[in-house]
């Protein structure tokens, strides 16, 4: 009896294991789904048929931009009229929550803005491919997602077929190299989930 008893003691633990898997598994399923459904919706950003491609910018321009999101009532940001040339360095300065960061992500085009027209290189930045201006900007948001695993897997995440010399690019673009000589393995060293174990500037580079 007692050994009868110890067997269905150490057969109820993986049962309940096994039970946590499904659950897991049920949880990962819906999760995919939800996830596949806003990656699958059409974006409402409109881009004209004749399309420009550039390989640089070399001005940028707004003018007269204002912009409010849908689910306001006043402009986040109002008549904002902006000249930045190739090779200047600009700051943008603001108490919280004046408009800073959306003023940037105009550039990405992730709403419409309400009026007003930003320019590349002199044209209309509807003209443009949003894939492409994307690939031409470099935008570090205030919130930084990092995955576990080593600093060149996050380095590569978007991009698992990039080179050596790449990866070098990016690291000296990003003034990396300073971090990398104080971690033990390089880029190889090893960061937890959220980017665990770097500061906030390591993280942001």
């Amino acid at each position: 009896l007692i050994t009868f008893s110890m067997y269905i003691a150490m057969v109820s633990g993986p049962i309940l294991a096994l039970a946590n898997i499904y659950n897991q598994v049920n949880q990962a399923t819906i999760s995919g789904e939800r996830y596949f459904e806003i990656l699958e919706k059409d974006t409402k950003i409109i881009i004209d048929n004749d399309k420009v491609v550039e390989d640089t910018f070399k001005k940028l321009e707004f003018n007269n931009v204002s912009f409010k999101y849908p689910f306001d009532e006043n402009e986040t940001i109002k008549n904002i009229n902006l000249k930045i040339s190739v090779g200047e360095t600009i700051g943008i300065v603001g108490p919280t929550g004046s408009g800073k960061s959306t003023l940037i992500r105009q550039i990405l085009r992730e709403f419409h803005i309400t009026s007003g027209d930003i320019k590349i290189n002199g044209k209309p930045i509807s003209k443009y491919d949003l894939e492409h201006v994307r690939d031409l900007i470099g935008y570090v948001p205030q919130v930084n997602t990092l995955f576990r695993g080593s600093v060149k897997e996050n380095l590569i995440i978007t991009n698992q077929v990039v080179d050596q010399i790449a990866i070098e690019e990016a690291i000296r673009v990003s003034a990396f190299e300073k971090d990398l000589e104080n971690m033990p393995k390089g880029v190889n060293t090893y960061v937890g989930e959220g980017g665990d174990g770097l500061s906030g500037g390591q993280k942001q580079r």
